[in-house]
């Protein structure tokens, strides 16, 4: 593990000092050791698992690529002017995706309403088309700020760090609130068995979900402007025949909405399969995904 260590502390001494700098460093450190670990675990030999270890992990011309070091050693910065356009451009983006989902799930409201005739599918799909819309142009003026053409400096760091922690109790009064609408959504539902009351709940639920959707705005913006692009850990089934099940669980789960729901003209009750799709699909989840390298 200590030739690990200093292979990395030998490599980096050639790079300018920063906080990314070291927080890159810290972070490779981090997943060196455990790769080596399940190297070790696979039952390699030590020196084995180091070499393969550092063969993955060692492109420094890669690395200083993506830390926006240039070839004299010199660091490219963003500007302000270019910070300040991707943080506008990424919280439009997340509003535009907030109001795509709150629509999509406000489309059951038709069908639910109008269960007798081809006006509530008709509009369901109508919010549809609207809601995929706005997915497809959320992201359209929005840099890449994590392409390693330049980093953050520490001042600007120091600066968006503070914006952060002001923005955080704000964050969690939204937050709360669209979680505390997703609770209370099913209460229409239990106090009137009636249309009206199933078509509340999805809108109380379209709200609620548009609001944890909002809450974390900004958050997501300030985390990729401080995201390294090194390699990452993403959630992954470890089964290949789940992965393969899983991959279209989702096109399943809506082409059995439809489908019953044109057999039976039961739009008022078919919406329930979307809350039971959504708890398998989370045990599922939680039963069968393990980290992998992204």
């Amino acid at each position: 593990m200590d030739t690990i260590r200093n292979y990395l502390e030998t490599t980096f001494n050639s790079f300018p000092q920063s906080q990314a700098v070291e927080d890159v460093k810290a972070e490779m450190l981090e997943m060196m050791e455990e790769k080596f670990q399940e190297l070790r675990k696979e039952g390699k030999p030590e020196h084995e698992a180091i070499a393969i270890v550092i063969s993955e992990f060692g492109n420094m011309d890669e690395l200083k690529e993506t830390l926006g070091i240039k070839d004299d050693g010199q660091i490219n910065y963003y500007d302000e002017a270019e910070i300040d356009h991707f943080m506008s451009a990424s919280i439009r983006g997340t509003y535009m995706i907030a109001l795509g989902v709150t629509l999509i799930i406000m489309s059951f409201i038709f069908p639910i309403l109008f269960n007798e005739n081809t006006t509530g599918p008709a509009m369901m799909f109508v919010f549809w088309a609207i809601g995929v819309g706005l997915f497809v142009v959320s992201g359209i003026d929005k840099p890449d700020m994590s392409n390693g053409a330049a980093q953050l400096s520490d001042e600007v760091r120091r600066k968006l760090t503070d914006e952060l922690n002001e923005y955080k109790n704000t964050e969690a009064v939204v937050l709360a609130s669209g979680i505390m609408l997703c609770v209370l959504s099913f209460v229409p539902t239990i106090l009137f068995d009636t249309d009206w009351a199933a078509a509340i709940f999805m809108f109380i639920v379209a709200v609620g979900v548009g609001l944890i959707i909002i809450s974390g705005a900004k958050k997501r913006a300030y985390d990729e402007l401080f995201k390294k692009n090194v390699k990452k850990k993403k959630s992954s089934y470890k089964n290949p025949s789940v992965r393969k099940i899983m991959s279209l669980y989702w096109t399943t789960v809506t082409c059995l909405y439809i489908s019953y729901s044109f057999i039976t003209f039961e739009w008022h009750r078919s919406w329930i399969i979307w809350p039971i799709a959504a708890v398998i699909n989370a045990l599922i989840r939680a039963i069968f995904t393990e980290g992998e390298d992204e």
